[in-house]
């Protein structure tokens, strides 16, 4: 049970940052 809330508040914390990418990313574009 442990592992699996780790493991699925790193994947949150790894979307966010490629979110946070990917919006950047986005603004240079323009």
């Amino acid at each position: 049970m442990d592992e699996l809330m780790n493991f699925q508040k790193n994947t949150r914390e790894w979307v966010e940052g490629m979110n946070k990418e990917f919006e950047t990313a986005q603004l240079q574009k323009k």
